[in-house]
């Protein structure tokens, strides 16, 4: 799927969606201006209770605040999301479910 959506594919060099989240994050911020700025599949939040090590329920975000969340989004709102997205991301990440999609924020001059 990351292949075909058109958006610019990056393989990371990073073992882990956590660890890559967390890189990512600490060079560009999340936008702030809006209720939401990170979205997981809402399909899979509701299969991950029968998934055996979800990426989703293993790890924090570790997003500024440290309050905000990733949103549940329905399935085929996610896609377009993705499809619309500026680059894919794709770590070594082995479990299932680690999808996630981030809004890049005003990136601070200082």
């Amino acid at each position: 799927m990351a292949a075909a959506s058109g958006a610019r594919l990056v393989q990371v060099a990073v073992p882990t969606r956590p660890a890559l989240a967390a890189a990512v994050l600490a060079v560009l911020p999340l936008d702030d201006f809006g209720p939401a700025a990170a979205w997981t599949d809402a399909e899979s939040s509701a299969t991950v209770r029968r998934c055996r090590r979800p990426v989703a329920t293993s790890s924090a975000l570790c997003v500024r605040p440290a309050s905000a969340q990733a949103v549940p989004l329905e399935r085929f709102a996610f896609y377009e999301g993705a499809e619309s997205a500026f680059a894919i991301l794709r770590s070594g990440e082995q479990r299932r479910y680690g999808n996630l999609l981030l809004r890049k924020g005003v990136v601070d001059a200082a």
